[in-house]
């Protein structure tokens, strides 16, 4: 990353100047490119660009964290497609992840299971990323020297304030009763999408009753509560209430080796979808 001899000067960067503006090895790939605040792209159609600035602007602050304080703009371009397709990576992995465990939205737990999942499968050296040594490599350092935030690479904030990521709900929303009503071509006459059709809280639906509030854990782009008489009172079967502490004890323990046992079998189906053995290849 730093400059050879025989060659001419890689342009500087520093990532704490960019408080205010980027520097213009971050900003732009072209020499004597205006810099650009991260607030320029903060705005909808752009949350690719804006989420590539701030990739760049990460990936810089790393290189100045492992000691390199200069290179040229189509290097850190490079290391910031890299980042970017990693990130990506891990983002599809942990939802995937959370979406077999019947969840909506990743949590910490899917994406710390995604990191030890090797992307790329068909590669020749596999690596899986475990948090600890992840943590280990970013906060390396003495304990006893605290008072010193030299002594850490990694205990130091963001240099420069981020804005929240340009998605606007409204628009997400809408682009999913769009691929919804394309994918189940029905009688549209009780819609609760269809146009010109306003939809708030208690939103209705056919038979003109109004439906269960949706509760704040309920994300909007999920359909809406059918009628209320419909599932609260239902009649279902009662289960059995253990009341032995042992017997709960016993339960708990159970359902954790099942859980266990179903997030390895995921684990080695994807590591190995074909159930193939590493002998067979070997042999071959």
């Amino acid at each position: 990353m730093c400059a050879t001899p025989g060659t001419s000067a890689p342009s500087r960067f520093h990532p704490c100047q960019a408080t205010v503006m980027a520097p213009k090895a971050l900003s732009h790939s072209r020499p004597h490119a205006p810099a650009q605040p991260l607030t320029r792209y903060h705005h909808c159609g752009e949350a690719d660009t804006f989420a590539l600035a701030v990739t760049r602007q990460a990936v810089a602050q790393a290189a100045l964290a492992v000691g390199c304080k200069e290179t040229y703009p189509s290097v850190l371009d490079a290391l910031t497609d890299l980042v970017r397709d990693y990130i990506v990576a891990v983002g599809v992995e942990a939802q995937s992840k959370a979406e077999a465990g019947g969840r909506t939205r990743a949590t910490l737990l899917d994406v710390l299971a995604a990191l030890e999942v090797p992307q790329q499968e068909n590669a020749r050296d596999r690596y899986e990323m475990d948090w600890r040594a992840l943590r280990g490599f970013a906060f390396q350092g003495d304990e006893s020297q605290l008072d010193r935030p030299e002594a850490f690479q990694w205990y130091q904030p963001f240099h420069t304030h981020i804005p929240p990521f340009p998605v606007h709900s409204r628009i997400y929303v809408e682009n999913c009763r769009r691929s919804r009503k394309r994918a189940l071509p029905l009688d549209r006459s009780s819609d609760v999408d269809s146009p010109g059709r306003e939809t708030d809280e208690r939103e209705e639906v056919s038979g003109g009753r109004s439906a269960y509030p949706r509760p704040a854990f309920v994300p909007s782009f999920l359909p809406p509560f059918p009628p209320e008489h419909t599932f609260r009172k239902t009649a279902v079967k009662a289960s059995t209430k253990l009341d032995d502490p042992v017997a709960i004890q016993r339960h708990r323990i159970a359902t954790k080796q099942l859980v266990l046992k179903t997030i390895a079998r995921q684990n080695i189906a994807s590591v190995n979808p074909k159930g193939e053995k590493e002998g067979n290849c070997a042999k071959a």
